[in-house]
């Protein structure tokens, strides 16, 4: 398989006057082959948030590489770094991120807009990406005409329409119901085995997390432990995803 994404020796820290510092990232390396989906986890500062930053180049780290396509990231210029941005990195948050004052067409169309693409060209990709997330009959509407999960759904097209190199979804269920968010698991899922999508997930929730086929889980920075799901039922990887957890301590037990 097609390794996209290399994370290298990678390292992030916080301190103040006082000489206090905090290893936010403490030396992470591991790698994401093309059409994979893999989640993170860990509890609160844990670093697993912070990571997923520095890979969508919102953050920089001290010290380390991230390679996309063999290609440091961390080595382009401004110039370099916004088309990267626009054209390899699709980001679902986990509050939507929608305009309100835009029709869900319109917030869609942002990605494709930015890319210079034609009007033509966005109005039959929109089209098309919609009837494949199930928002076709919401387009004319504004994000606070509809549901959460729906909401949600818009923001997985508007990341996925430009076909970036992977998607990047921070807490994606964070803000969703129990219906919503098995909804909007089922779309991000499908995206993964219909479309070879490659996901990189940030969650809490176990049950967000056993759709992944693998799991890397973050403790003080550092990488605690990584389960593969492999030919395991999705209730199966759960109870190992939840045996995990238990390990890592009370705060995740709490959650469950």
């Amino acid at each position: 398989m097609k390794e996209i994404l290399k994370v290298k020796t990678l390292k992030k820290y916080y301190g103040n006057k006082k000489g206090n510092i905090v290893k936010a990232i403490d030396d992470i390396s591991f790698s994401i082959n093309k059409g994979e989906f893999v989640g993170i986890m860990g509890s609160s500062g844990s670093g697993k948030t912070t990571l997923l930053n520095i890979i969508a180049t919102i953050d920089n780290p001290d010290s380390g590489n991230v390679f996309f396509n063999n290609v440091d990231i961390l080595q382009l210029s401004e110039k370099e770094l916004a088309f990267f941005r626009g054209e390899k990195i699709g980001y679902v948050f986990q509050d939507y991120n929608l305009i309100n004052t835009l029709t869900v067409f319109e917030n869609i169309s942002l990605s494709l807009i930015m890319l210079n693409r034609s009007v033509l060209d966005i109005k039959e990709l929109i089209e098309e990406t919609a009837q494949k997330f199930g928002i076709f009959d919401l387009l004319d509407k504004y994000p606070y005409e509809i549901s959460g999960g729906q909401r949600q759904r818009c923001a997985c097209a508007r990341a996925i329409i430009k076909e970036p190199t992977i998607v990047l979804a921070d807490e994606p269920t964070g803000a969703l119901d129990t219906i919503s968010s098995k909804e909007l698991m089922d779309t991000l899922g499908g995206m993964n085995t219909k479309l070879n999508s490659t996901i990189l997930l940030v969650t809490h929730d176990a049950i967000t997390a056993s759709y992944c086929q693998k799991v890397l889980f973050l403790k003080d920075g550092k990488i605690f432990n990584t389960i593969l799901k492999g030919d395991k039922s999705k209730k199966d990887f759960y109870i190992e995803i939840l045996d995990v957890l238990s390990i890592l301590g009370d705060e995740f037990n709490d959650m469950r």
